[in-house]
């Protein structure tokens, strides 16, 4: 290495790298190329004697190089003739055994289909067996008579332009290297189950023995697969040669390196192409193992291409439960197929992750990690499963945890997981985005991810595992109080903490338009603009302030204020949630008990803050996410005022509305087991603040007018579930203060009692009662009665025609339609002699 000019040098650092690169070494840590380092300086130092000679001495070397001797230089070129005859003699014996195969193989089967003999083989097999060989014989033997002109008649040492010239015929073997395993297949089955066929070979190779050198039809047929790589070691040594013979005069050297790299190129474009054979042919046996048959295929026309990455078994943890459930994971370089074995090499799809969704993550399992997953996670505990072996798949349509057989496994599974889902959402395939055809598909799994990603997604939680008592009331499950999930956060919840039903179908196509949804959603609902997707990406967050709440109630004011001044004036709602609400059978003091729980009323309602103009309200449904005009009640905030009752065991306030009435209102209910969480006590402290500022904003001179006395849909939905003052009639709900449809709003109340005591006002009121005649009221059945004379009225609340749920008007009496039991004066006016 020390001795050399600076051909040699090229020479040797050439030998070296190719070294290098096959041996796959660090180029820091090779002796050779570290000496081949060290020489370029003096070499590129021209006469620098001095310098030369110290090199020298350093390593060990005392005589300088002498030039090229004639004999030298006269076998140098003899080498270069023999490579350039190589060239040749290796093309003609290349196009003699592709004429045999095309003229004495295929041309005679074919034939053979229409001869007096019969047919020897399918037309089918001899398509598949013989590909395109005719190509590749006109294309070999034009390419064999300019070699043959330009070396053996012309002599001349210049060919790289011919290859460059023929680099663009040369891809058409691409089409024979794909076919070349079917091919080969063909051919051994046809040999062993055809014997006509099997003479046939056996004779032709015996009659073309002399002209292919006794090569047989398997041998024959694999020429083609290593005649490019052959072109590129021809080419090569003819090109190393030509650097030791004369690099001052290498005019052909640049041209015949071009010609290298094209046909380098053609050899790396032919060995993508057998690649993405070989992944296609792959993904088709995959395909074959679905039933039903997939809707939407892996691999065909029109289908984008993709690859196998990797397949195995994991076993999948059942949200409910924690059992496991063996199920085959197929990883492509586009999405994740997770199906179920259901019998030898069969499968069912049963879930498709999408790896360009931007929700997609793929993590190792840990329950203590928040950022691992959205929802409770799953527990390890009690199972024969350890943390180390699980992987959390979190994706905006399913989230699990999988079990792997190992740690080793599950290491190998993250990162190929990890690198596909990396690569898909930055749009880096390893094979090309587009398949055969240039037209996109509508299907989920054919069409090519979108560069776009939607943003509205979210990643779904993980289902919790079955949990001893509910997440919201901490109520035990028993065979009575049954266990459910809640469908946004995966919670486990009982029937009573999710009464609710919402359609989720926005979070993705595995909702359905009525899915069970628990208390602390729907709350969380109406904090975060009726987004679903803010929901589950904000629950941990806005869940943690409502808690700070509860030791800071102060803290209320930032997150109620902005929903007071956004809410939209028209039937705007500001804030809701589940509370319990004391029915209208009886006064707050009543002691009445009602219900097999004794429970004196209460009911549990979905509450509204609603905003009206300037006026605040409060309104009261069966269930959240219904129409407006199904309200159950509605409480006006006008003149109101709002006191705490019970701050500790629980949380209740009553409301007093303009006319005097109480609505007692609380968040527990007197079945909770335990005391106030931290969750329940901060939302308290947002009701009593909200209700507090509503009361204060609400504008005492405006009023909306209310609805027209008319049966709510609501009263007929269930009649099961109709409180108690309204269990046997049809007209308007509790609480409502409702007008006559045959009779004008009521004027205002009169002001004769401003002066007057409290006893005598009293005194008063059941006096005017008495003397009035033109009272309007509701029998048993429902019906409209009147106008009736006090003494009317007093008989038929004698004989159960009027009860204590029946709605009472009097013009000069009432302000409007009253609940009997809430008409104190008149209850009492009733029953006195």
């Amino acid at each position: 290495i020390v001795t050399m000019t600076l051909e040699e040098w090229l020479d040797a650092a050439s030998e070296v790298l190719d070294e290098i690169e096959t041996n796959k070494e660090d180029y820091l840590k090779n002796a050779k190329w570290l000496a081949l380092a060290r020489r370029i300086r003096v070499l590129s130092g021209g006469n620098n004697g001095e310098e030369e000679m110290l090199f020298r001495q350093e390593e060990g070397c005392t005589s300088m190089r002498q030039p090229q001797s004639p004999s030298t230089r006269t076998s140098l070129q003899e080498q270069e003739k023999k490579v350039l005859m190589e060239i040749v003699e290796t093309e003609i014996t290349y196009v003699n055994c592709l004429d045999v195969l095309v003229n004495s193989y295929r041309h005679p089967l074919f034939e053979a289909e229409y001869g007096v003999n019969g047919k020897i083989l399918s037309l089918e097999k001899v398509y598949r067996i013989f590909s395109n060989l005719e190509d590749l014989l006109v294309v070999n033997t034009e390419l064999l008579e300019q070699l043959r002109t330009r070396i053996v008649e012309e002599e001349s040492r210049r060919i790289g332009d011919i290859f460059l010239n023929m680099s663009f015929a040369l891809k058409i073997y691409s089409r024979y290297i794909i076919d070349y395993d079917a091919a080969r297949s063909t051919l051994a089955d046809s040999l062993e189950s055809n014997q006509k066929f099997a003479a046939f070979v056996e004779k032709t190779q015996e009659e073309t023995a002399p002209k292919c050198k006794g090569q047989k039809l398997e041998s024959l047929m694999i020429m083609p697969v290593q005649r490019i790589p052959r072109y590129e070691l021809l080419l090569r040594e003819l090109l190393k040669v030509r650097r030791k013979l004369d690099l001052s005069n290498s005019q052909y050297n640049d041209e015949l390196e071009q010609c290298m790299d094209s046909i380098r190129e053609v050899a790396e474009a032919n060995n993508e192409r057998i690649r993405a054979t070989e992944t296609k042919a792959v993904l088709y046996d995959i395909q074959k193992k679905f039933i039903p048959k997939l809707q939407y295929p892996l691999v065909g026309p029109g289908v984008p291409q993709r690859h196998l990455i990797r397949e195995g078994t994991m076993r999948k943890v059942h949200g409910r439960g924690g059992n496991q459930v063996e199920c085959r994971m197929i990883l492509l370089s586009d999405c994740l197929l997770y199906a179920i074995e259901k019998s030898q090499n069969k499968l069912e799809l049963h879930r498709r992750i999408e790896l360009a969704d931007p929700t997609t993550s793929f993590n190792e399992y840990n329950n203590t990690n928040t950022s691992v997953s959205t929802g409770s996670g799953f527990s390890s505990e009690g199972n024969d499963v350890s943390s180390s072996k699980m992987i959390a798949m979190i994706n905006s349509d399913k989230s699990m945890i999988c079990v792997c057989e190992s740690v080793k496994d599950r290491d190998e599974w993250l990162a190929a997981l990890q690198t596909a889902t990396s690569r898909a959402q930055s749009n880096v395939f390893d094979l090309d985005s587009r398949g055969d055809d240039d037209d996109d598909l509508d299907s989920p799994l054919g069409r090519p991810t979108s560069t776009v990603a939607p943003t509205n997604k979210v990643a779904m939680s993980i289902w919790e595992q079955d949990t001893p008592q509910c997440t919201v009331t901490r109520i035990k499950f028993t065979v009575m109080t049954r266990r459910h999930h809640c469908r946004v956060n995966g919670e486990c919840v009982s029937a009573q903490a999710s009464k609710a039903r919402f359609n989720l179908k926005e979070l993705g196509n595995r909702f359905e338009s009525s899915e069970r949804v628990c208390d602390l959603c729907c709350r969380d609902l109406t904090l975060l603009n009726n987004n679903w997707a803010q929901v589950i990406s904000c629950r941990d967050k806005l869940r943690k302030q409502i808690s700070l709440i509860a030791n800071n109630p102060q803290e209320a004011a930032s997150i109620i204020d902005p929903l007071l001044n956004q809410a939209d004036p028209k039937h705007g709602v500001v804030f809701g949630s589940w509370l319990w609400k004391k029915g209208g059978a009886g006064s707050f003091e009543s002691k009445s008990r009602s219900g097999p729980l004794g429970r004196r009323n209460w009911k549990k309602r979905w509450c509204e803050l609603r905003r009206f103009e300037s006026c605040f309200e409060l309104l009261y449904f069966d269930e959240p996410g219904i129409d407006f005009e199904l309200y159950r009640g509605r409480v006006s905030l006008r003149g109101a005022s709002m006191r705490i009752s019970d701050p500790t065991n629980y949380l209740m306030f009553i409301i007093t509305a303009l006319e005097g009435r109480d609505y007692p209102i609380r968040i527990l209910d007197d079945a909770q087991p335990l005391p106030p969480s931290d969750q329940e006590k901060g939302l308290f402290a947002l009701w009593k603040y909200a209700l507090s500022q509503a009361i204060q904003k609400s504008d005492i001179a405006i009023r909306p007018s209310m609805p027209s006395f008319v049966l709510s849909p609501a009263n007929n939905k269930n009649k099961k579930d109709i409180d108690t003052e309204n269990s046997n009639l049809s007209p308007p709900t509790e609480d409502s203060e409702t007008l006559s449809s045959h009779k004008p709003p009521p004027p205002p109340p009169p002001t004769e009692f401003e002066n007057k005591t409290h006893e005598s006002l009293a005194a008063w009121r059941i006096q005017r009662i008495r003397q009035s005649s033109d009272w309007y009221w509701q029998n048993a059945a429902g019906e409209q009665c009147g106008p009736s004379s006090f003494i009317e009225l007093k008989q038929a609340y004698a004989s159960n025609n009027l009860l204590d749920t029946c709605h009472v008007y009097s013009d000069a009496i009432t302000d409007g339609w009253k609940l009997l039991d809430s008409a104190t004066h008149l209850k009492i006016a009733l029953t006195s002699p």
